[in-house]
């Protein structure tokens, strides 16, 4: 009797086969173009081999340099079941997936391809990485027609190689065509149905204009444009290119075509910007919006960012800034156009990765800039070991910095070094109930202790990060133990009445640092002082998640015996313990030293 063909064979078999085979995306990709009856077994496999194996819940997608490589996008652009997602997560990279490899398989092409990636990457040596600009915007123009063929969806997360090189020289065109395409990328998002939206690492795109009139702003001086420039799809279409007010151009700025990527002539044609749409205006739904690229807050792109958070369903707005000298020139006047789009903000999140060296003021106006603020974050706004924060404070004596921050905030985080800049005086704030300081150094310590003004707002949650960040000596940040905390001389802050939740960050799997019976005894009599303490949250920055479970437990046994019998929330890492599994680990015996 002969065997059956392959094709004979059941689904649930032909499925199991492919699977078990652990072919390469590509491979199994063009297997499945192969006919009907192999698309339908194989596209849900590429889907579950590129980390979507419920796409309806969550699209992974990467995309490398290559063209030819978009195997993600081509399977969920055939993928036509797929009708909505609830999060679409884009990645610019070159992580290729597991098993993916070019050429034939085996033989003679695999190892010709495997010699020139050698090749190039001898060639390449530590130059970074670079897209070709023709291939940048064929990539976005085919994620904006998959996004366009979805129903709806609801979170959206463009993620870009923050490594790769910026392109140094636009002609007029390219600045239409990467702001047309970027545009209707952006657009097509919004008329989806998005509520979060978070851009990261699209740095590569941000000198097409140039900030020629750094001038003193203030949010009296500016008035905020409305969006109505539009840009042509095609060359030579100039007529439908409107001349209007735009963000180009206001009382006290001018922004010019930056000769060093192109020619001072092109000031002559028509404004480059991009523009959010009549649908996206009249169907946005964006409630939350994170930036961390500087392209966003840059022409022509930063004519789209301040219509959109003007919008007014936008509630959260989250600021990844650079501390490059460029983007610094840009800060204040961006404080200025950003605040005066959206005074109803109710969150705001700033942070950096090395701080600003400048625009100090600006960015403390920025924060009291929304009369309706409720949650204001800065734990990750840091400053660069350089900055001389005892001269600024000097330079600054009397101003008052705190007076503007606004008296509905709820929850304050801020780093050690904020909170000596904007000071401790927080008797406005009357609805401040959760208080987080990131701690990096003793002094801040000392500051605190000096205060009683926690107490007497009556605080109801206490937060403290210690050294979060903390990777090396050598990053000019002090180390601290969580014992120094413990026994610092602080009785008069505390409100050992009043708080009723502490967080505790730490940056080392042995933060308590307790060798001793007396050291032990102090710890305890520390959770001891918060008489209504009711929730607890601990967070390890640094281990694998077996380490970090195992520094859970100890600090637990060694520090919090009394305190988590009797919390109503124990939260670990972001897993909330419930009280049998709390007991559990009480009883429990430490595991023994490894020798």
């Amino acid at each position: 009797m002969a065997s059956p063909a392959f094709l004979d064979l059941p689904n649930e078999i032909l499925e199991d086969i492919l699977e078990r085979a652990d072919l390469a995306l590509p491979t199994l990709f063009g297997l499945g173009l192969s006919c009907n009856r192999l698309k339908e077994i194989c596209l849900p496999l590429c889907l579950k081999h590129s980390g979507s194996p419920h796409p309806e819940d969550a699209c992974k997608i990467t995309v490398p340099r290559a063209r030819r490589s978009n195997v993600d996008l081509k399977v969920l652009a055939l993928a036509t079941w797929i009708t909505k997602t609830k999060g679409l997560e884009c990645h610019f990279s070159d992580e290729k997936h597991g098993g993916d490899r070019e050429g034939t398989e085996g033989g003679a092409g695999s190892f010709l391809a495997a010699l020139k990636e050698l090749a190039r990457q001898k060639e390449e040596g530590t130059r970074k990485p670079r897209r070709n600009f023709k291939t940048l915007l064929f990539q976005l123009s085919k994620l904006q027609s998959l996004i366009a063929r979805f129903a709806s969806v609801e979170e959206v997360i463009l993620n870009f190689n923050p490594q790769e090189q910026a392109f140094t020289r636009f002609s007029y065109w390219e600045a239409v065509f990467w702001s047309d395409t970027m545009g209707k990328l952006l657009n097509t998002i919004i008329e989806s149905g998005c509520t979060k939206l978070e851009v990261q690492g699209l740095h590569q795109v941000n000198d097409i204009y140039a900030l020629v009139s750094p001038l003193p702003f203030t949010f009296a001086s500016t008035r905020f444009p409305p969006t109505v420039s539009k840009n042509p799809s095609a060359p030579g279409d100039e007529k439908v290119i409107q001349q209007a007010q735009d963000i180009l151009s206001g009382p006290t700025w001018v922004y010019k075509w930056n000769g060093r990527t192109g020619s001072k002539f092109e000031d002559r044609k028509p404004r480059v910007l991009t523009a959010l749409s009549a649908s996206a205006k009249s169907s946005c739904r964006l409630t939350d919006f994170t930036i961390g690229s500087i392209s966003l807050l840059c022409p022509p792109l930063l004519q789209w960012t301040c219509s959109i958070v003007s919008r007014p369903s936008l509630v959260s707005l989250s600021l990844t800034l650079c501390s490059s000298s460029d983007f610094e020139i840009n800060w204040t006047l961006l404080t200025t156009l950003l605040a005066e789009a959206c005074p109803w903000l109710k969150r705001l999140t700033l942070s950096t990765g090395n701080g600003l060296s400048t625009s100090w003021k600006g960015t403390k106006s920025f924060m009291s800039a929304f009369p309706n603020l409720e949650y204001l974050s800065a734990e990750d706004l840091d400053t660069p070991p350089w900055i001389n924060m005892p001269s600024i404070l000097e330079s600054e004596r009397g101003v008052g910095p705190t007076a503007y921050l606004s008296r509905t905030i709820i929850e304050l985080r801020l780093s050690e070094h904020w909170l000596e800049y904007l000071g401790l005086d927080l008797h406005h704030l009357h609805n401040l109930t959760r208080f987080c300081v990131f701690l990096r150094t003793d002094r801040a310590m000392y500051t605190l202790s000096q205060h009683k003004t926690i107490t007497e707002l009556g605080v109801t949650e206490l937060h403290f990060a210690l050294n979060p960040e903390a990777k090396s000596n050598q990053d000019g940040i002090v180390r601290m133990p969580l014992v120094h905390l413990i026994e610092a001389p602080h009785d008069a802050f505390w409100p050992t009445d009043s708080v009723s939740g502490v967080e505790l960050v730490f940056a080392r799997l042995n933060s308590l640092g307790i060798h001793g019976q007396a050291e032990l005894q102090t710890a305890r009599r520390w959770f001891a002082k918060f008489l209504e303490l009711k929730r607890v949250a601990l967070t390890w920055k640094v281990g694998d998640p077996e380490a970090r479970l195992a520094a859970a437990q100890n600090f637990c046994r060694e520090a919090m015996e009394a305190v988590c019998k009797k919390l109503e929330r124990f939260e670990v890492n972001g897993e909330v313990w419930d009280k049998r599994r709390i007991h559990k680990v009480l009883e429990s015996e430490p595991p023994a030293a490894s020798s």
